[in-house]
C-alpha cells in the first residue's frame, strides 16, 4: 500500500502510518485505550520483516470481517471457496480434530529429527564454552553468583524495610 491509497491527496512516495480502529474502545495498547500522540512506530522497509503481502492479506481480512457486507462475503465464498477451502467449511469438532492432527504429526516429526540427528549442531556449539570449564570451576562460580545474588536481594530487601519504615515514622 502507498499513503495515496489511504489518503488520495498524499503522494504515493511518502511514507505514513494511519492507525485504524477497527472496533472503537477496545484496547490498542496494554493498560490504553488509545495511542499517545508521538508514540514511537516501526515501519516496515528493511529486508528483515516479511513481505508485503502478508500484511495486504491480514489487512484486507480485518477489512472484510469488519466492514465487509454479507452479499461481498457470500460471493467471495463462492466464487474462492473451493480453492481456499477445498473440502468446504468446517466444523468446531473438525477444526479441534485437525489441530490435535497436527500437533501430533509435528511433535511426530520432532522426535524423528531428534532421534535421527543426535543433538542440534548449533546447541552444541552455544553449549561448548560451559562444557570446557572443569566441573569445580564452574561449581565456584555457580557458588559465587549466587552468593552475590543472595547479597543483592538481601539490600533490595534491606532498602524497602527502611523506606517503609521512613514513610511510617513521618507519617
Amino acid at each position: 500500500m502507498t499513503a495515496a491509497d489511504v489518503e488520495p491527496t498524499s503522494p504515493p512516495t511518502e511514507k505514513k502510518c494511519v492507525a485504524h480502529a477497527f472496533e472503537p474502545g477496545r484496547h490498542f495498547l496494554p493498560g490504553t485505550t488509545n495511542t499517545p500522540l508521538g508514540s514511537p512506530v516501526r515501519i516496515s522497509d528493511t529486508p528483515q520483516w516479511p513481505p508485503a503481502i502478508l500484511f495486504d492479506a491480514v489487512y484486507a481480512g480485518a477489512l472484510l470481517h469488519h466492514f465487509g457486507t454479507q452479499e461481498l462475503k457470500d460471493t467471495l465464498a463462492t466464487t474462492w471457496g473451493d480453492v481456499f477451502n477445498p473440502h468446504g467449511t468446517m466444523t468446531a469438532d473438525e477444526r479441534e480434530e485437525r489441530k490435535q492432527l497436527q500437533a501430533q504429526n509435528q511433535m511426530a516429526r520432532r522426535e524423528a529429527a531428534e532421534a535421527s540427528s543426535g543433538p542440534d549442531a548449533l546447541d552444541m556449539l552455544m553449549a561448548l564454552p560451559y562444557i570446557m570449564v572443569p566441573r569445580e570451576k564452574r561449581d565456584t562460580i555457580l557458588r559465587e553468583l549466587e552468593e552475590e545474588a543472595k547479597v543483592i536481594e538481601q539490600r533490595r530487601v534491606d532498602e524497602k524495610v527502611n523506606l517503609w519504615m521512613e514513610q511510617v515514622n513521618s507519617g
